[in-house]
């Protein structure tokens, strides 16, 4: 149990951009930062290494993945199954709740806090998945974030305000649920990750 609860905690700060593709997480440093032992670390290593967030090198460490185009195109499948159902069929949906995750990233953006408006970005998308009331959807999420992260931060170094173009397409998303045209909402959304995987992927 503490193993998954740690392996949660490093999935987290991966999709919060802590860690790099790349870096070799540090074994003794991340035990004690964290509060667990190596073994509990170890467990949870080995949780991420099977949702292909870490890797491990046989002599040399445990390293943060890089995605591939392939990985992207398998996340950007499994988002293009959830996230729009969320927004058609989702019981918890909140209009404004999505409003006002809208309005801080529009705050952000015009301040200039780029890493403020990619952690709205997350938040808004991981209500609409939250809305299906969904626990194993949500876990889910939590990965996907996490790879996409993985993902976006390698598209940063090209395009540092790559996040700020979506705060517009999330304000129509916003706007279209709270008209109660929530299908139009959905395939607007269908058309972002769809244009955004394309981006992605020219990229790589």
């Amino acid at each position: 149990m503490r193993a998954r609860s740690t392996a949660h905690t490093l999935r987290r700060l991966i999709s919060e951009g802590e860690f790099l593709p790349g870096a070799k997480l540090n074994e003794v440093v991340l035990a004690e930062s964290l509060g667990v032992s190596r073994n509990t670390l170890r467990e949870a290593f080995a949780m991420l290494a099977e949702e292909r967030l870490v890797r491990r090198e046989r002599n040399r460490g445990v390293f943060v993945a890089s995605p591939s185009v392939e990985d992207i195109q398998d996340v950007y499948r499994a988002r293009l199954s959830i996230e729009p159902a969320g927004l058609r069929f989702g019981s918890l949906l909140d209009a404004r709740f999505l409003r006002n995750v809208v309005n801080s990233a529009q705050e952000s953006a015009e301040t200039g806090d780029l890493a403020a408006v990619a952690l709205a970005n997350q938040e808004f998308h991981r209500h609409i998945v939250a809305a299906h009331d969904s626990r194993w959807l949500n876990e889910l999420m939590s990965r996907l974030l996490a790879t996409m992260r993985l993902a976006f931060l390698d598209e940063l170094v090209i395009t540092p305000d790559f996040h700020v173009e979506y705060v517009e397409h999330n304000a129509k998303i916003a706007r279209l649920v709270a008209e109660g045209q929530r299908d139009g909402a959905a395939g607007e959304l269908e058309k972002q990750l769809r244009e955004t995987l394309r981006t992605l992927s020219r990229q790589r």
